[in-house]
Formats: structure tokens, sequence, C-alpha cells
């Protein structure tokens, strides 16, 4: 019942291009960014491959983005 998003880095087509796939093979949907989209309503933030969030492939801070979710109360 929690408001849930997850993410993507653009760049990441290793196993699927709008997917987090596990080794498993377990999935789920994932929102495909290259910048952050600034404001969410989810309560919960899952980024998936952090070290991809970074420069050419990401525009902005992750740490400081990360920094930002969570004084606004967003795990």
């Amino acid at each position: 019942g929690k408001r849930v998003q997850v993410f993507k880095s653009a760049y990441d087509t290793r196993y699927a291009t709008t997917e987090i796939v596990s080794h498993d093979g377990l999935q789920t949907t994932a929102n495909i960014i290259a910048d952050w989209p600034g404001h969410t309503s989810a309560e919960h933030v899952f980024i998936d491959e952090i070290q991809f969030f970074v420069a050419p492939h990401f525009t902005g801070d992750i740490v400081a983005i990360i920094g930002s979710l969570l004084l606004d109360g967003i795990d």
C-alpha cells in the first residue's frame, strides 16, 4: 500500500531496458532516467545500480539528490 518509485539509469541496458532484473530472473518496471525528474510523490524511492548515475550518463549529483529525498522524509 506504499507509494513506490523505482529508477534505473538509461545507460544500463544489460538485462532489460525498461525493467530491473535480478540474476534470479525477478523483475519490476522502472523509470528510466538520465537526469532526476524532480518532485516525487513516492514514500519510497529505489535506485538501481547507482554507479551508473554519474557523468556522462547522468546529469546531477545523485548523492545530493538522495540527501534531499531523505530530508523530505522519503526513504
